[in-house]
């Protein structure tokens, strides 16, 4: 599955629910001649969708669909600095924002035949606050899959 189809299954998900809205905010636009729109440098989003309910909940999504059983942090990393920053924020100030992640991966065949198992395709969604504190007690930039 390609990224846009997991963000496609994530909406048609929350409006099989029938309740509240689902937003996914527009990617920076870019520019036809190279790189992002000048009028747009600098500024980045601080995360990919939200769903809206009656009653005042907001959830904030930051979905990332990762190719192996690790994700990283960072810079260089499937979670931007940013991305990181802004979930934070969110979750101190009592929004449940979520990292949204589906794992995939295929063994190869020996592996496979001996786990019993060819393929992972799982997906979890964990608040920000709880997947940092997670990566940071892994003493790293890495969170494994398990």
């Amino acid at each position: 599955m390609a990224e846009k189809d997991f963000q496609a299954s994530i909406k048609r998900s929350i409006e099989a629910y029938g309740r509240g809205l689902y937003f996914k905010i527009p990617d920076i636009p870019v520019s036809q001649f190279g790189g992002r729109a000048s009028k747009w440098a600098g500024q980045k989003k601080p995360f990919d969708c939200f769903w809206a309910l009656e009653g005042g909940l907001f959830i904030p999504m930051e979905l990332k669909q990762i190719r192996g059983l690790s994700m990283n942090f960072g810079e260089n990393g499937a979670v931007k600095p940013h991305q990181e920053e802004a979930g934070l924020h969110l979750n101190a100030l009592g929004f449940p924002a979520l990292l949204v992640v589906n794992f995939q991966h295929v063994y190869p065949a020996k592996k496979a035949k001996a786990l019993g198992v060819d393929k992972v395709d799982r997906v979890f969604a964990v608040l920000f606050s709880r997947a940092v504190a997670g990566r940071q007690n892994q003493v790293g930039d890495s969170m494994p899959i398990g």
